[in-house]
């Protein structure tokens, strides 16, 4: 999640009488601009919408960039307030009860501000990175509470072990939270519509399954321990010399980045590398979103070919499952400029989500699916499992784009599968069961680091 040290000049300004029009054109931009997910932050729209001319917009807001500032001021003061209020009533509570409620928190929050919702995801999260240094104090604010919490209920105070059970924490509260505002039409640009009104009864559903899935995992039955993970490390890691070489579109942007930067790395600019103009570029795609899928469909392909070949040496679900997750970390480890390339994709407004079918598509392939509902392992049967299996390429996507891949050995993230895959299974609970520190530890100091 990300938060935000809030500019106390503007909350000040915008408590006055004569800046309730600026409240008004906030919340009609917040409204207007996530119809496309911010890929069109036109002032013209604002404008129309509230019947003024650009004009008037400029008495109270001297840029496109000054709106969109104050914009991330007025959300971030929002949910800074919000926030306060939870810690005040729950900061103490037992990580149980703690992880229900904030969850619980999440869902109101974002169902009261759907807008705000879709600004963190489809804007903030492609902007300049030194948006995090911003939000870092109300992150950590939120992590001390967890950390505690984490620490009295017999978690490891290992700071990487606590790291990956903190952006656990998060990160499914949020994936599920997204759940809800997911396009069933699921075009390329709207993956997510956050006009959408989501039913309570939708609502209860979304934030149990999203406590259920934190606290007890999302199998049953299964004993982490009946695997030999070790050797299913060994026959699953995908070594250098079976990836493709280098497509030259995928080459040339990632070329193209490494010079420019992500916002800079324009089509014209990659098409200029690859030694055609723009017009030529799109002779062989329609356009953008076209030429970013074609690039990436002949990695995806062969991801599932090598995945494949992996799972059929496997017996269990729970080897299969594994073996899925050590084969996904392995391809991305060997070939970290398919982060650089998605990360390109978020940047240029490139519509990254596949339609449900070409999904299913492609989930229908992995063939682990029936042994889970066969052997009753999978803690609800009914969920999609697509969804499952998008939500472990989350988890670990998000780790890897902040890792330093480049030269090192596959042993530095073993660690890191294998918890994921014990979180994924068991949950929170079921992971410091298996990792309980001993008592007189407990309370030892958690310092990450920066």
């Amino acid at each position: 999640m990300f938060y935000y040290k809030v500019n106390d000049r503007l909350v000040t300004e915008l408590k006055k009488p004569f800046n309730a029009q600026k409240i008004r054109i906030l919340e009609t931009a917040f409204r207007e601009w996530s119809k496309t997910q911010f890929t069109k932050t036109s002032l013209s729209a604002v404008a129309k919408e509230l019947k003024l001319t650009k004009a008037a917009l400029y008495r109270y807001f001297t840029s496109k960039d000054h709106l969109l500032n104050s914009m991330t001021e007025k959300s971030a003061h929002d949910m800074e307030t919000a926030l306060n209020e939870f810690i005040k009533s729950h900061g103490k509570d037992s990580l149980q009860k703690l992880i229900q409620h904030y969850y619980a928190f999440l869902f109101k929050f974002f169902q009261e501000h759907p807008y705000y919702c879709a600004f963190f995801h489809s804007y903030l999260m492609r902007t300049n990175p030194e948006h995090e240094r911003q939000f870092l104090p109300l992150k950590q604010k939120i992590d001390r509470i967890f950390i505690s919490a984490l620490l009295n209920d017999g978690h490891t105070d290992d700071n990487e072990c606590l790291e990956h059970s903190l952006r656990f924490i998060q990160l499914t509260g949020f994936f599920w939270l997204m759940q809800l505002f997911r396009n069933e039409q699921q075009t390329h640009q709207r993956f997510f519509d956050f006009s959408k009104q989501a039913s309570q009864e939708s609502i209860r559903q979304h934030i149990r399954k999203s406590q259920i899935y934190c606290l007890n995992g999302f199998t049953a039955n299964l004993d982490y321990n009946e695997i030999d993970t070790a050797a299913i490390e060994k026959t699953s890691w995908i070594q250098p010399r079976e990836m493709l070489k280098a497509d030259r579109i995928f080459s040339a942007i990632e070329q193209v980045i490494a010079e420019e930067g992500y916002t800079n790395a324009s089509v014209e600019k990659i098409a200029t590398r690859i030694g055609i103009n723009k017009s030529s570029l799109y002779f062989y795609f329609k356009n953008k979103n076209d030429m970013f899928f074609k690039t990436i469909k002949r990695e995806q392909e062969h991801f599932i070919d090598l995945t494949n070949t992996r799972l059929q040496k496997m017996n269990s679900f729970s080897e299969k499952l594994y073996s899925f997750i050590i084969t996904l970390t392995s391809y991305t480890v060997n070939n970290p400029g398919m982060i650089t390339i998605l990360n390109w994709a978020r940047y240029q407004n490139v519509g990254i989500a596949l339609p449900h079918r070409e999904l299913h598509k492609i989930f229908s392939q992995f063939d682990f699916k029936t042994d889970a509902l066969q052997h009753d392992s999978l803690s609800d049967s009914k969920q999609d499992f697509s969804t499952i299996i998008i939500f472990i390429f989350f988890q670990i996507m998000y780790k890897l784009q902040d890792l330093p891949i480049k030269g090192k050995s596959h042993n530095n993230y073993l660690p890191f599968t294998r918890q994921i895959f014990s979180l994924f299974c068991n949950g929170i609970t079921g992971y410091i069961s298996r990792n309980k520190k001993p008592l007189q530890q407990k309370g030892k100091a958690y310092v990450k680091q920066q």
